[in-house]
Parts: structure tokens; C-alpha cells; sequence
């Protein structure tokens, strides 16, 4: 696999697509940067830790389109024959396509992290607050991140191996974004409560503090959000739908990156979950993934 892997990376250095991918880390990162400094010229709370783990969305749509590119090369130029012929196994330069795959990741997502905290941090730094993300939320959420782009290494040679038309970019890039938004999707859809407040008036009440709070009256009684009469929510879906769009959204490396760039891990309309089942989903799909790859490409027809 080491000589796979030296070739691969001597390919790597003179690819366009590569640098092309890197470039788009960096501009993506810089957005988040600049935002933040716009927002905080503005006086309104802002920070850079906001857009760190961010790093997985754009990863999911670069990765893919790079791998199609660069391992497709291999069937237009005959490269993958040759290396059949050498005696490499099928297995050795599916696996060996999975790291060089995953380490491009890790450079991409050090493109991205090196404009977020390197130059971030200098031009709008990372004010703490109770709603913003802290150090600990970003560090907690780092070995989780890079669980997902393992996944999203996965899927990026697994689409790249199996399709070999000339196409495979485009597809790439096409169910990236369609993966994307499916998870923007299905979160709004996890989003709608399951029951909705019963109440002839909505009016401003005060809590124990002092401070006004929302609340509403029914039948001339007063009560609290947690405490008003509710009633099942007839746009909630129920179950075994909700069960089974709570397991795509975990499941499906975009769903995964969604939650991540939005700073929470779990579906915010169920109990989160910890990072180490978010992690374990990644790592789940990896393997399910990989070895229905190594399955079918070892019986592809490569003629």
C-alpha cells in the first residue's frame, strides 16, 4: 500500500482539482471570519469558534467532487489496470484510495482551520458568552468532526470507484449538495413540536426574577409555557417516520456535518445526543460503506 499511496501522492501535488478544493476551504473559512468581524464592528455578539466546525459542510461537497475527478484518472488512463498487473490486489488500492482520500480531507480541514483560528483569532477573536460555542464545545466537538470527514471520505471513494463515466464530477457534486439539503430538510422536519399550546390569549408574565417572560391565558387562568394545556401537533410526523428521519439525519455524513456546523450535536428536536454516538454513527457508516466498496469493486468489471 506505501508504493499505492507514494504514487497517489506524486499525482497529488501537480492536481489543479486539489488546489482547487483548498482554495474553496479557505474562502469558505474566510466568509465565517469576516461575518464575525462585521457583526462585531456591529456591536452584535459574534465569534469565530461559531464557524469552526463549519469545516464539515463545504468538506462534503469538495471531498466528493476531488475523488471523483482524481481516482477516476486512474480508469481513463489505464493507471488501475497496470496496477493489477503489478500483482496490487483490488482490496490494497481500494483501501490505499480511502486514505489518500481522507488525508486530502485533513488538509483541506487544515486549509479551513488555519484562516478560522490562525487568522480569526487575530482579526475578531472568540468572545465567550452563554449562547456562543466555548473553547470546551470546540474541542469536544473536533474528534467527533473528524470522525464525519472519515465518513465523508468513504462516501467521496465509494462513489469515485464504482461510477467511472465521465460524469462522475457532476454526480459528485449534484449529491453532495442533495444530501445537503435533504439534512436541512429533515432538521426542520425534527424541528416541529410534537404538541402546541391551548390558550385563548398569548401575555407577558413575570417570572421569579423579575424578568418579563412570555406566557398565555386560557379561560381567564394564567399559566407558563411549561405549565398551558397542549394539544398533539397535527404537522408533527409521527412515528416510525420521525424514528426513521432521526436515524437518516445521524446516519448520512451530510446530516452529521449539519448538526456539527450548527454547533449541536443531535437532532435539536429530540434529547441530544452525545458526541460519542454522533462519532460511533460516522464511524458506522464508514465501515458500511467501505465494505460495500471493497464488495463491489472487487467483482467491477474494469475492462
Amino acid at each position: 500500500m506505501r508504493n499505492l499511496l507514494s504514487a497517489h501522492f506524486a499525482r497529488l501535488w501537480r492536481s489543479g482539482w486539489f488546489w482547487v478544493g483548498a482554495l474553496v476551504m479557505i474562502w469558505f473559512s474566510w466568509i465565517g471570519v469576516d461575518s464575525t468581524r462585521n457583526m462585531l464592528n456591529y456591536g452584535e455578539p459574534a465569534s469565530v469558534l461559531d464557524f469552526t466546525l463549519f469545516y464539515v459542510q463545504p468538506l462534503s461537497i469538495a471531498l466528493p467532487v476531488f475523488a471523483a475527478v482524481f481516482l477516476n484518472g486512474d480508469y481513463y488512463y489505464g493507471t488501475i489496470r497496470n496496477k493489477l498487473a503489478t500483482g496490487r490486489s483490488r482490496t490494497a488500492i481500494y483501501l490505499a484510495d480511502l486514505v489518500l482520500i481522507f488525508l486530502v480531507g485533513l488538509i483541506y480541514s487544515l486549509a479551513f482551520l488555519s484562516i478560522n483560528l490562525g487568522l480569526g483569532l487575530s482579526l475578531a477573536g472568540a468572545p465567550q458568552t452563554d449562547f456562543l460555542p466555548s473553547w470546551e464545545d470546540i474541542l469536544q466537538g473536533l474528534p467527533v468532526s473528524l470522525a464525519v470527514a472519515l465518513g465523508i471520505a468513504a462516501l467521496s471513494v465509494l462513489l469515485a470507484r464504482l461510477v467511472t463515466h465521465r460524469t462522475v464530477p457532476l454526480t459528485a457534486l449534484l449529491l453532495g449538495m442533495l444530501l445537503t439539503f435533504a439534512a436541512q430538510w429533515i432538521d426542520q422536519i425534527l424541528l416541529i413540536p410534537t404538541e402546541l399550546p391551548v390558550y385563548d390569549e398569548a401575555i407577558l408574565m413575570v417570572d421569579d426574577s423579575g424578568e418579563p417572560v412570555k406566557g398565555y391565558r386560557k379561560d381567564g387562568v394564567d399559566y407558563t409555557p411549561e405549565d398551558c394545556p397542549k394539544e398533539p401537533n397535527p404537522n408533527c410526523v409521527g412515528e416510525p417516520i420521525h424514528a426513521l428521519l432521526t436515524f437518516a439525519q445521524n446516519f448520512s455524513p451530510m446530516g452529521q456535518a449539519y448538526q456539527l456546523s450548527r454547533n449541536s450535536v443531535g437532532t435539536l428536536s429530540a434529547s441530544p445526543a452525545p458526541p460519542g454516538v454522533l462519532a460511533a454513527f460516522a464511524l458506522g457508516f464508514t465501515t458500511v460503506a467501505t465494505g460495500t466498496g471493497l464488495l463491489v469493486f472487487r467483482r467491477k468489471d474494469l475492462k
